[in-house]
């Protein structure tokens, strides 16, 4: 192997480890669940075609084979019911990929039956590593000014055939 193709590499990891640090605290698998105060926040991300296309088309979201969603649900764990309530809330975020380039999402609010959620779409390459920083605020912590929840999490993405 040239050593050219040997630096270049190298410097590719070096940029990528850079870029997504492996760190413990942080989940790295886009299907969890965070726990701050009275409150969870469910996240996941995945490829829009995984949903049916009557689902994106009411909620106007972006549809393709390298298209994904974000979607994020907020729940008061401190309800009067035996289960955790969902709740509205208010979240801003990006996708950023492997160079830096950020895209911001435009999340919008959907509530099915007693169900509250928010979906967001974005554009990723085939093979794409995606790391998504987001932050999510409980409408009633708004009126608290209490400080947006930082979510972070990275996932690769892989165009449908």
């Amino acid at each position: 192997m040239p050593l050219t193709a040997v630096l270049s590499t190298a410097v590719f990891f070096l940029v990528r480890i850079a870029l997504f640090p492996l760190d413990d605290d942080q989940p790295t698998i886009a299907n969890e669940l965070v726990s701050f105060g009275h409150y969870a926040v469910r996240f996941s991300a995945f490829n829009c075609t995984f949903i049916s296309s009557t689902t994106t088309s009411y909620d106007n979201l972006a549809r393709g084979p390298r298209t994904g969603i974000v979607n994020i649900a907020i729940r008061n764990r401190q309800s009067t019911d035996v289960a955790s309530k969902a709740v509205t809330g208010h979240i801003t975020g990006s996708a950023i990929n492997l160079l830096g380039q950020r895209v911001p999402l435009r999340f919008q609010e959907v509530h099915e039956g007693e169900a509250i959620y928010y979906l967001a779409s974005f554009r990723f390459h085939d093979t794409e590593r995606l790391r998504f920083e987001l932050a999510v605020t409980p409408t009633a912590a708004l009126s608290n000014k209490a400080p947006s929840q930082q979510l972070k999490f990275s996932q690769s993405f892989y165009q449908d055939p």
